[in-house]
């Protein structure tokens, strides 16, 4: 046994170990405190916080207290002036000086007439006001109706291919051209998902045929997924 004298409140105390300095974590704790250690640390942290929440930071967006996260140091949270990336980014594009990107002036190339493209993170790559662009592309729309299945079927992007390309290709017209039609399932009236179905197959077309007559709305029915499978399969008339 070995006697040493408590630090703390200097009484004299056995023990069996060496390099002994209190005689109870009573007074290690009340030592740490003022000295530091694990007991004061956690003192301090708890300081800090009361200091903190005494006088919390505010929100600027929702103008609700700043919490300190889990294992974050007050200090850190002293600085912040949001409580979330959502408060901020709401509150910068409210609140923002920051320059921004004028629109372009540009000349089209069909009329020769001045148009504007704004910044949409990107300028847009267009060569044609948008007059001119709603002319082609009903222009467009129209010349392919009468482009038969043949010449169609020479051109770059489906020449060489399987002809499920071509099907592809001529059901996309589909879709686009038949956006008028009704967006409900003819049988069962489900709206969630529903499929142009053509009623003549492509593939019984001739080549002569054209791709306006392909896509007729009356070549066309509107069938879910499960209905258009059945129809293919010769399970509904």
């Amino acid at each position: 046994m070995y006697h040493y004298t408590c630090k703390h409140c200097k009484k004299v105390f056995k023990a069996s170990g060496k390099n002994r300095k209190y005689c109870s974590r009573k007074c290690s704790s009340k030592e740490g405190s003022v000295k530091g250690g694990h007991a004061g640390g956690a003192i301090l942290r708890k300081r800090a916080h009361d200091a903190y929440y005494a006088n919390p930071n505010i929100c600027k967006q929702c103008d609700s207290i700043i919490p300190i996260p889990p294992d974050t140091q007050p200090c850190i949270t002293r600085a912040k002036k949001f409580c979330d990336h959502s408060c901020a980014a709401k509150y910068n594009n409210l609140h923002s000086k920051a320059p921004r990107k004028k629109a372009k002036t540009r000349t089209c190339g069909h009329c020769s007439a001045e148009y504007r493209v704004a910044w949409r993170g990107r300028y847009k790559s267009t060569i044609l006001c948008a007059p001119c662009s709603k002319k082609y592309i009903e222009t467009a729309q129209l010349s392919y109706r009468e482009t038969t299945i043949g010449e169609y079927r020479n051109k770059i992007s489906v020449k060489g291919k399987h002809p499920s390309w071509l099907a592809a290709h001529v059901r996309g017209f589909c879709r686009s051209w038949n956006k008028d039609l009704s967006k409900v399932c003819e049988i069962c009236g489900y709206a969630k998902h529903i499929e142009f179905c053509h009623i003549r197959d492509i593939s019984d077309f001739p080549d002569s045929a054209t791709m306006g007559e392909v896509n007729s709305p009356k070549n066309v029915r509107i069938l879910c997924r499960n209905h258009h499978w059945e129809f293919d399969n010769g399970l509904l008339e």
